[in-house]
């Protein structure tokens, strides 16, 4: 995907061998390739002087002119200095064989409460595989430390992880940091590589970086054990969903996070050992038991954004329960669900028209044991549940038609898509959560004010979250929070006159009748 990118680093390997030769390197702010490539750039131009210009509406010329001048001058300081040296390429990455993980251990961060599921399916397939704890301050610290600042928030909190948990030892020689990846064009896919340039730089050797897109799970795992994680998926979701549900109307909203944190925990074992129904029909159980406050229904907002700020209780700053305190109701959307769903539907009808009938008539058979697995989960807490549905693939399609070509990034088209859903089904306000640098979510925010217009100006926002959370975005969420209930108060009072002018009917019936 990264064509530019890709012909920047061609052109520097090139230059290794020859000494006359000093880069120059144009960019722009939050270029989001860029934030990896320049990784790239550091390590192959050791030892010789590179210029990297990043241009934004502030660069002025006289700042320009400086620092094109003392490259100049470091140039010339270099050269004849600079000699030749053979380039260390990276080593082409290495096939995913079950056999050269059976005596390593798989180290997964908090990406989301779905790592538990995660965790499960690993060792139902007969791996050793832990959870590290859910991020904190000390986290981005190290993140920040083993990063530059111009990739997305989520990698920094990812990378992280990882480099605290080497530097207190708990990842060590040999292990596996293990967390879902991509093929689309997102930075996700470059995560990666970035991370082993981290781990360089830690001096740190034997740590596998293995970000597993979900077409090639399947090289870890069985189909049996794949149809466990999608149940696990499907049922971390329903958790989740259960919890915005109830909490809000709950007498001691801390009774429904105990409930819900026992059921995450509850998850991996349920994965390894096929018992996921039980766990979510213990978790319904004890929730419709939760005494509630008798509180009418709450102005409901959907939350939408890029896949792991939105989900993410650390990266979003607590967002769900922030919003709830505000006297709302969150309506979440789901995690990789509805991307795996899309993506199948997509190579469905897409190798149906390209005449590649056995690969659709497998990807078929999986899309129909997936649903079967999901109905199966489903039956146990799905009818206590609203708003349980998602779009399908068609749905989908025709939802983001208006604002995006359908052929263009799967991420983006959901996401797009999601937000008019939201508006449509009957939510009082959305929210794009997106993550500092995220390319999908900027192009996303864009589309947001034809939306609203679209759709009787609900209210709809995006919060751009990175790790620090102050006064400003209080105040913008205490505003939004505002316009929420405005806009459901105005929706109600809207289809009050209908009723009364059936009311009036009635009445107005009743006593010709009794004349």
């Amino acid at each position: 995907f990264w064509r530019y990118n890709r012909d920047t680093l061609r052109v520097l390997v090139a230059m290794e061998s020859d000494h006359r030769l000093f880069p120059v390197v144009v960019s722009n702010f939050g270029c989001g390739p860029d934030a990896f490539g320049l990784k790239q750039l550091e390590r192959l131009a050791e030892g010789r002087p590179a210029l990297v210009l990043e241009f934004d509406e502030h660069r002025g010329e006289a700042g320009l002119v400086t620092r094109l001048e003392a490259f100049i001058d470091e140039v010339s300081h270099h050269a004849g200095t600079v000699s030749s040296r053979p380039v260390r390429l990276p080593a082409p990455p290495r096939p995913v064989a079950p056999e050269r993980y059976r005596d390593r251990r798989f180290v997964l961060p908090y990406f989301a409460d779905h790592a538990h599921a995660y965790v499960g399916a690993l060792r139902a397939a007969g791996y050793d595989a832990v959870m590290i704890p859910p991020p904190d301050a000390e986290t981005v610290a190290c993140g920040e430390d083993a990063s530059s600042g111009r990739e997305c928030h989520a990698y920094i909190i990812t990378v992280g992880d990882l480099a605290k948990q080497v530097r207190k030892g708990l990842v060590r020689t040999g292990d596996v940091y293990f967390f879902p990846g991509t093929t689309l064009p997102c930075l996700l896919h470059q995560w990666g590589r970035g991370m082993e340039l981290a781990l360089e730089r830690l001096e740190v050797e034997g740590v596998e970086i293995l970000p597993l897109n979900t077409a090639r799970h399947k090289e870890l795992m069985d189909f049996q054990t794949l149809v466990r994680l999608w149940g696990g998926l499907v049922a971390v979701d329903l958790l989740i969903r259960s919890r915005c549900q109830v909490r809000p109307y709950a007498r001691d909203p801390a009774e429904v996070d105990r409930i819900v944190a026992a059921a995450m925990g509850a998850i991996a074992s349920g994965v390894e050992q096929g018992t996921v129904a039980d766990v979510l029909e213990q978790a319904g159980f004890a929730l419709a038991d939760v005494p509630r406050t008798g509180a009418s229904q709450l102005p409901v907002v959907g939350v939408a954004g890029d896949i792991y700020t939105r989900t993410h209780p650390f990266a979003n700053h607590r967002l769900f329960e922030r919003l709830e305190a505000a006297g709302l109701e969150v309506w979440p959307a789901p995690f990789l669900i509805d991307n795996v769903d899309f993506s199948l539907r997509r190579a469905l009808v897409e190798g149906f028209y390209d005449g590649r009938y056995k690969e659709s008539a497998a990807t078929a058979m999986a899309f129909l044991r997936k649903e079967v697995e999901q109905w199966r989960i489903r039956f146990h807490l799905g009818q206590k549940l609203q708003r349980i549905e998602e779009p399908g693939y068609r749905e989908t399609l025709d939802l983001a038609a208006p604002y995006l070509d359908g052929r263009t990034n799967e991420i983006l088209v959901q996401n797009v898509a999601k937000m008019v859903d939201y508006a449509r089904r009957g939510a009082d306000g959305v929210i794009n959560a997106i993550s500092f640098h995220c390319m999908l979510g900027t192009i996303s925010a864009a589309m947001t004010e034809r939306i609203r217009a679209d759709h009787d100006m609900i209210p709809l926002t995006t919060f751009v979250f990175s790790s620090t959370w102050g006064p400003d975005q209080e105040a913008r969420l205490e505003a939004f929070a505002h316009q929420v209930k405005t806009f459901s108060q105005r929706r109600r009072d809207a289809a009050v006159p209908d009723r009364n002018y059936w009311q009036m009917l009635s009445n107005w019936w009743s006593e010709s009748r009794r004349d």
